[in-house]
């Protein structure tokens, strides 16, 4: 209340106390936040609904302002995909032969993949646009090397492995109805099942029936075991280890 030539005014001093707190503990905007806020949205609703202006709405500022601390909306999404597999970690903090160290690895991938579904086709699309991505393959190739293998024979097994674990991860994703997948109609389904019979197919219809049998998960991990133990040995023969 304060009294201004004779009459007394009402002030909302309270109000106007909080909104000064609020904007005093509003977190500043950095590009860590920024990012960490779109990978939020893609988590959510998938690569294809963020935006500038999302990513804005949901920090209280203005567009524009998200351009001094993130140069693009591509810059953007290579964050994104950087911190979907940020918990990979390097292999400093993994030990063992080179092929346990590999595995090792490639599951430390494909488990942040699984658990970030909806970030994967940035993933692989974004290979090595971010710091993360450039510090998990440089101490993979950094311990390769220490190991004994010459700098083209690292990077062959650090790539082949990275491409095996994406694809795996996007066929399973893709068959379990993942965000981009086209699945077929239950007439698709019916259509070619007429046509896979055990006659004309007996291998395939025994495969098939081995794969239906087990647990989803159980069956795409086992197979994902198998695929990397193949790999690697691979390695070893091509390159005398």
């Amino acid at each position: 209340m304060t009294a201004t030539n004779g009459r007394t005014t009402t002030t909302n001093e309270g109000g106007t106390d909080q909104r000064r707190s609020r904007r005093a503990d509003r977190e500043p905007l950095s590009p860590e936040r920024i990012i960490r806020t779109a990978f939020g949205i893609v988590s959510r609703d998938g690569p294809e609904a963020l935006t500038m202006r999302r990513v804005a709405t949901a920090l209280s500022v203005e567009p524009m302002s998200l351009y001094h601390h993130v140069p693009s909306k591509k810059a953007l999404l290579d964050g994104v995909a950087g911190m979907a597999i940020e918990g990979v970690g390097t292999f400093d903090d993994i030990t063992g032969s080179w092929q346990e160290q590999v595995r090792e690895a490639a599951r430390r991938l494909r488990r942040e993949m699984i658990a970030n579904p909806k970030a994967v086709t940035l993933v692989a699309t974004r290979p090595i646009h971010t710091e993360q991505m450039a510090v998990l393959v440089e101490s993979a190739l950094a311990r390769l090397v220490e190991l004994g293998f010459e700098l083209r024979a690292a990077s062959d097994v650090i790539w082949t492995v990275s491409d095996f674990v994406v694809g795996n991860v996007l066929n399973m994703i893709g068959s379990m109805g993942g965000a981009d997948a086209v699945l077929p109609t239950p007439e698709d389904s019916r259509r070619v099942a007429e046509t896979i019979t055990d006659e004309r197919f007996p291998h395939l219809v025994a495969s098939l029936a081995a794969h239906e049998a087990s647990e989803p998960d159980e069956h795409d991990t086992a197979r994902f075991e198998r695929s990397l133990d193949m790999l690697i040995a691979g390695f070893a023969t091509r390159y005398g280890r």
